[in-house]
């Protein structure tokens, strides 16, 4: 689709970190994503620029699809128990 919604996320990374000499890789660093963030991948492929603000009736659109992803397949962040998973092992 058009529009990327982007939640609020920890990650690892090595942005700015030296190089390191010899096979084993740098220290990662923990980043976190604190904002949502809103991008229109077809003006702004390589998301730059966040429309969160610019784009509300858009914002809203997409918290909601990933609030009923949520609720459907629970999610441990948010502590919402999933509602359409079924148990391991059964078809």
């Amino acid at each position: 689709g058009r529009w990327k919604l982007q939640l609020p996320h920890g990650y690892r990374s090595m942005a700015g970190q030296p190089p390191v000499p010899g096979p084993k890789p740098g220290q990662y660093q923990r980043q976190r994503v604190e904002t949502v963030e809103l991008y229109d991948l077809l003006a702004d492929p390589s998301e730059k620029t966040n429309l969160a603000a610019q784009q509300p009736e858009v914002l809203a659109q997409m918290q909601a699809h990933a609030q009923h992803a949520r609720t459907m397949l629970g999610d441990s962040l948010t502590k919402t128990q999933a509602t359409e998973v079924r148990p391991a092992g059964k078809l």
